[in-house]
């Protein structure tokens, strides 16, 4: 551009200068190569993502990860980087559609800490830019400015929480800075933004996770409004344990905790003889299994048995909570089960006891939710007796003082409307 002999009309300097700067270039370069890699990947290719179960790519390029990421986990490097430099939205695309079908190398990669503050400060800078653009504005449509990173934050939380043990420390030093970004986000949104807001909710939610409790004093109402009717959308704790148990019955792969192979599909596998929910692909991983402290499957294997004999998971929610509560599998035995099943990968307890115990109040408090909800929307006087019972559960005091305040938000709306939120 400076050769270019038209350089000595100081309008046409300016004018080059000003709207044609080498990163510019790069940037324009960066975002057209990324539209044509997207609309060279099937859609279909990364929609069939699911946690646990390995990418599915198609006869024609991509036909494995190597053609996507030829360097291997280095790869992500570049597309974080052009991430937090870019705004284009194909950018953004791209990386999405990479992360689902590479997930592996991508866990590989953020397991170094440079990558993971350069992601961190990628989402920041995209969300900062994107709540400026569209604040004020009566956006009729999803804008894809912001949709695109709300996807990717939502897919973040949905593999990474579901395959990556290390999950929890993936932005670990960096929640109040991501925070600090997602907040005004939130507030952007528009009415047809709202499936973007309840992603970056959930976003938000789960660093709050990884927060001292002092952090849930000064949490918005928007988050801990999300927090708890994402609890009562659970339906109740039966319909939750149905949930899990249909999860479990299509879970991929070996149930060995070490095994590598927890996510293939295609091996040789056998079914535990008596509760058969779990696959073991070698007799090693299932007596590993069996005997895994502070989990073990033997605790749990005879009522695991004993449930899907009287209440199988394909059930309806009402059939299914009833066949329970007719055999006598109440809120306590599915605290055991979901103690053990979980444990490992959801809770911090060392003591199986300790655990169960966290397992009974959380089930407890979730069946509440959904019975406090179901009261509500049609005006019952119980309402305030379901209230009373949840403030009488072993709650942490953050949690019980977040709990007030959105029961009382609940009941506030119902007042002011005459019907329910």
């Amino acid at each position: 551009m400076r050769g270019c002999p038209e350089q000595m009309n100081y309008l046409h300097f300016r004018i080059s200068t000003t709207f044609s700067p080498m990163d510019c270039l790069v940037l324009r370069l960066v975002g057209a190569l990324s539209s044509i890699a997207f609309a060279s990947i099937p859609s279909s290719d990364a929609r069939l993502a699911r946690p646990h179960q390995p990418s599915k790519f198609s006869s024609h390029w991509p036909t494995a990860a190597r053609d996507l990421l030829p360097n291997g986990p280095a790869g992500f490097r570049g597309l974080i980087y052009w991430l937090a430099l870019s705004g284009d939205g194909a950018v953004a695309s791209i990386f999405v559609r990479v992360f689902l079908l590479c997930r592996p190398s991508f866990y590989a990669e953020l397991a170094e800490q440079s990558s993971r503050i350069i992601l961190a400060r990628a989402i920041c800078s995209r969300l900062d830019s994107t709540a400026e653009q569209i604040t004020g504005q009566d956006v009729p449509c999803l804008d894809p400015r912001i949709s695109s990173t709300a996807q990717l934050l939502n897919l973040l939380v949905l593999f990474c929480g579901a395959e990556w043990p290390n999950w929890r420390c993936l932005f670990e030093g960096l929640e109040v800075e991501l925070l600090a970004s997602v907040f005004p986000a939130i507030a952007a949104c528009g009415e047809a933004q709202i499936p973007v807001k309840l992603q970056l909710c959930r976003f938000a939610s789960e660093l709050y996770a990884t927060l001292d409790d002092d952090a849930y004093d000064s949490m918005p109402a928007t988050i801990t409004n999300f927090i708890f009717d994402e609890q009562v959308s659970y339906g109740g704790c039966f319909r939750h344990f149905r949930d899990l148990l249909r999860w479990l019955t299509n879970r991929p792969g070996c149930a060995g905790p070490n095994c590598p192979k927890h996510a293939e599909r295609k091996l040789q596998r056998s079914l535990c003889a008596r509760c058969r929910l779990f696959y073991y692909c070698s007799k090693e991983c299932q007596m590993e299994h069996w005997h895994l402290r502070p989990h073990p499957h033997k605790t749990v294997c005879r009522l695991l048995q004993r449930v899907l004999a009287c209440a199988p998971p394909s059930l309806d929610p009402a059939q299914f909570a009833a066949a329970c509560r007719a055999h006598g599998l109440g809120i306590e035995e599915l605290s055991i089960i979901y103690s053990n099943v979980l444990g490992k990968r959801l809770l911090t307890f060392a003591d199986e006891e300790a655990a169960q115990a966290e397992a009974f109040t959380t089930l407890s408090q979730m069946e509440l939710l959904h019975e406090f909800d179901t009261a509500i929307r049609v005006e019952s006087d119980r309402v305030f007796d379901i209230m009373d019972t949840l403030f009488e559960l072993p709650l942490e005091h953050h949690i019980s003082k977040l709990l007030c305040r959105y029961l009382l938000h609940r009941v506030d709306l119902a007042s002011r409307k005459g019907t329910p939120s």
